[in-house]
């Protein structure tokens, strides 16, 4: 699992997709999606999912149903998974660039510039 400190968060989308959400249900749908970038997967058990949403099993059971239809049967996430692999590349292609001797050369240059 690769760590990804940022996570893109489009407003307008979730918003225009969420509007129907109670508080509750916006709360509990965040954690879940943050859980989701940050571990690329939820578990699908009732009681582990609740503990994600921390929420009682009760309260959980209560809110399954609406919160279910942002995701597929299997509690995947098309549009996460689709923004986790663009960050995939994007630190990887960033990680490549710090290897890069020539990238290493201009960094020492700046660092020397601004040590004058």
């Amino acid at each position: 699992m690769m760590k990804r400190p940022w996570m893109p968060f489009y407003v307008g989308d979730y918003l225009a997709n969420t509007g129907h959400l109670s508080t509750e249900e916006h709360g509990v749908y965040l954690l879940l999606i943050l859980h989701y970038w940050v571990t690329e997967s939820l578990p699908v058990d009732a009681c582990d999912l609740a503990t994600v949403a921390r929420l009682p099993l009760e309260r959980w059971n209560s809110v399954e149903r609406k919160i279910k239809g942002f995701f597929n049967s299997d509690w995947t996430h098309d549009r996460l998974d689709q923004e986790i692999e663009k960050s995939k590349k994007i630190i990887d292609q960033k990680s490549r660039a710090g290897r890069s001797p020539k990238t290493n050369v201009v960094r020492l240059q700046n660092k020397r510039r601004a040590d004058e």
